[in-house]
């Protein structure tokens, strides 16, 4: 009885591969991508950029301000 469940376990699972790799074949290759270009051929770069990091941190015009206190560190010194 056991060996029937597993065969019958087994075989659905089968079945259940084969039903979702179907529609998988069905589909055809998508083109590549092609950047936008300007007149002259070159690469069209205008639009929205954004740092996503800290990379853009404080490149800003902005009054000049003391640097940072430093005290004494374990390794070395630390801003206070």
């Amino acid at each position: 009885m056991k060996t029937v469940i597993v065969a019958l376990v087994a075989a659905a699972c089968g079945a259940l591969i084969t039903a979702a790799a179907i529609p998988l074949a069905g589909q055809g290759p998508t083109a590549a991508y092609r950047a936008p270009r300007t007149p002259d051929g070159k690469p069209d770069l205008n639009g929205m950029w954004q740092a996503l990091n800290e990379a853009n941190y404080d490149i800003e015009m902005h009054m000049a301000r003391p640097a940072l206190a430093l005290r004494a560190g374990p390794y070395g010194p630390v801003p206070a």
